[in-house]
């Protein structure tokens, strides 16, 4: 009797397994393409990062980006990052495209087999050098398509779920008078693993624009960026962010020029600093190598308050663009929990980078490793700087702090900024006067 139960739930299980193995194969499958309006129409690339992952992808200008979650370095769509041929989409529902390098030009065969081995269909074309293209289409199944030309060979594992094919077919996806021509292809796919629920960020890329977007895609679909220019004083260009109905950098500023392009004085000396009344900026530690493109220059308020700072059609955000963008967080599942609504200090690990922050045990604190698929959502990017201070003009807390100036006065003898520290899980603020050096974020007019 025991014999017989246990008979029983070995087949059971085993069943179960097959099941979710079979399931698996069959993940998701989304494919996403990009275009540019704005400043720019034209995508040269687009940086693609799965922050829940840790992974990263660059899809090449024209290519779509492929997320699936069917993985493994022998399995049957790790072809899809082959080197030098892609098969797109797979799993195939009904058509798909093999796309491929000629290292050199001759005659070509393309081939798909069956797993045992048998050849069920075959092409051959004289090919130049170049990328070539070419439809596919295969009954329900799994096989293995290879490429052999003059000095090159590739292959790569497919899975067709077609329920209609029921013959199989390689043609060439250009004309016939065009067939012994180099194949361009303007529509392949770059693969990333992705599972739903994942937070990315898409980085596009176009000359001297880029902005980021941050997605967690559960379906196939076009992603607009829209570049809009963002050149300081010194010719520096910035990626922006949209939060909300808010364009920001998400980068500091690190001018050394207002936007007259008059200089910005440069101080060095600690004395100096702590007594000025005047506009400054300087580098944190006085290391201008590390800090200008990693951390940005310091500024005291008096720079602040020329109104020359931010980049033309851009301004210094005041104590109410903080507050709008606070509340915007906060209403929209930015909160370190993914919860909406509530009070307004539990946002600050939504815009805080991932690196560099000092570690912190507290609950939901930008330094702690909890809820860390909520880290850096938005895409803000806020990275610990320090400051300095305008007490003896000395640098402190590079791990600590991230503070950013408003253009928001207090008083005469004051001014109001806004700040992320590693143990604290707020956005948070208050005034001082006007002589530390801090960070500055500007947002969009």
């Amino acid at each position: 009797m025991k014999t017989k139960n246990y008979f029983f739930n070995f087949r059971f299980v085993s069943l179960i397994l097959i099941i979710l193995s079979h399931s698996y194969i069959y993940g998701l499958n989304y494919s996403i393409s990009f275009t540019g309006s704005g400043a720019s129409t034209n995508i040269e690339s687009v940086v693609v990062r799965n922050l829940t992952r840790g992974t990263t992808v660059t899809v090449p200008s024209g290519n779509v980006l492929n997320l699936t979650d069917i993985t493994t370095s022998s399995d049957y769509i790790a072809n899809s990052n082959a080197d030098g041929i892609k098969v797109f989409p797979n799993p195939i529902s009904e058509n798909a495209m093999i796309s491929f390098y000629a290292k050199q030009s001759g005659n070509t065969q393309i081939s798909a087999y069956s797993l045992d081995g048998r050849m069920i269909t075959k092409i051959e074309e004289n090919l130049l050098e170049g990328y070539s293209k070419f439809n596919l289409s295969l009954p329900k199944g799994i096989f293995l398509i290879k490429v052999n030309g003059n000095g090159f060979s590739y292959h790569a594992k497919v899975v067709s779920e077609s329920a209609n094919n029921h013959l199989a077919n390689i043609s060439n996806s250009s004309s016939e008078q065009n067939k012994s021509k180099l194949q361009k292809t303007n529509n392949t796919a770059t693969t990333m693993y992705y599972s739903a629920g994942d937070q990315l960020h898409y980085k596009g890329i176009s000359g001297n624009y880029s902005c980021i977007i941050a997605d967690r895609p559960s379906e196939s679909k076009t992603v607009d960026f829209e570049f809009v220019e963002c050149r300081d004083g010194d010719n520096n260009y910035y990626t922006t962010v949209k939060i909300g109905n808010q364009i920001w950098m998400t980068e500091n500023l690190k001018t050394t020029k207002f936007n007259d392009h008059t200089d910005i004085s440069l101080v060095t000396s600690n004395s100096t600093w702590s007594t000025l009344t005047t506009s400054a900026y300087c580098w944190y530690n006085n290391d201008e190598t590390t800090s200008q493109n990693k951390k940005g220059a310091l500024y005291n308020w008096y720079a602040v308050n020329t109104g020359k700072l931010a980049p033309i059609g851009w301004r210094v955000p005041s104590v109410d663009d903080w507050e709008t963008l606070k509340t915007y967080l906060t209403n929209n599942g930015f909160n370190y929990d993914g919860t909406y609504g509530g009070d307004l200090y539990r946002t600050a690990k939504s815009l805080a980078s991932n690196v560099g922050w000092e570690y912190s045990s507290e609950i939901g604190a930008v330094g702690n490793n909890d809820f860390f698929r909520y880290q850096n959502i938005t895409g803000f990017e806020a990275i610990p700087c320090g400051y300095r201070n305008n007490s003896g003009g000395f640098y402190s807390y590079t791990n600590r702090y991230s503070i950013w100036w408003t253009s928001t006065e207090r008083l005469s003898s004051g001014a109001w900024y806004r700040y992320l520290q590693y143990l604290d899980s707020a956005i948070a603020g208050t005034y001082e006067n006007k002589k530390p050096g801090y960070s500055v974020r500007c947002i969009k007019n």
